[in-house]
């Protein structure tokens, strides 16, 4: 338990502190595109993401499942983030009402918070308390870092604020999801199993 809660309320406190100096350095207009964009990112994940990561919490040691929840899990995840991608660049296309930047930011921070997650989750279903907590505090660390040095190339604007946040989550995230792909496997999604995930 202290692997997985102290972790979570460390990299809190310190996007916090983040927040509150974006506030100060990016302005009303810019900081709200960036917490508009955050949000839209959290959100999708939310909708999209939520109820696989979820599942592989909740299936990952059933009987039912012969031990291959989290692998199928995995399989379903790659397959709805290739159409997220998709449906992302083809709505970019044809919403002009949308500035393109703005929506490619904003999807781009979905899909990388979205890996981030589901990599947590099968680190937290494996056990894997350690490389959890390495996880979970080095994104918010690498995301300051980040955006220090975003604040001298892109003078205080929030595309480097949201850049830098994006980047931060897809490398740990990355590392989390290929360690539980490593153990799991990953498996093309089974009909028997998927339904009982609703």
């Amino acid at each position: 338990m202290g692997w997985i809660f102290i972790p979570r309320l460390v990299a809190a406190a310190m996007m916090i502190v983040t927040l509150v100096l974006l506030t100060r350095l990016l302005g009303a207009s810019q900081f709200a595109r960036y917490n508009i964009a955050i949000t839209i990112g959290a959100v999708a994940y939310a909708y999209i993401f939520g109820w696989l990561s979820s599942s592989m919490q909740r299936f990952h040691k059933a009987p039912d499942f012969e031990g291959q929840a989290t692998a199928v899990v995995l399989g379903i995840s790659l397959r709805v983030l290739i159409v997220a991608m998709v449906a992302t660049l083809i709505a970019n296309m044809y919403i002009p009402a949308i500035s393109g930047k703005f929506m490619l930011l904003s999807a781009a921070y979905f899909l990388a918070h979205s890996l981030h997650e589901m990599g947590l989750s099968g680190l937290h279903v494996l056990g894997a308390g350690p490389k959890f907590a390495f996880t979970v505090i080095m994104r918010p660390v690498a995301a300051i870092v980040l955006m220090i040095v975003a604040l001298n190339v892109f003078d205080s604007n929030y595309e480097g604020m949201l850049i830098s946040v994006t980047i931060a989550a897809a490398v740990f995230g990355s590392i989390a999801l290929w360690a539980t792909i490593r153990k799991v496997g990953i498996l093309r999604p089974r009909f028997d199993f998927t339904k009982q995930f609703f």
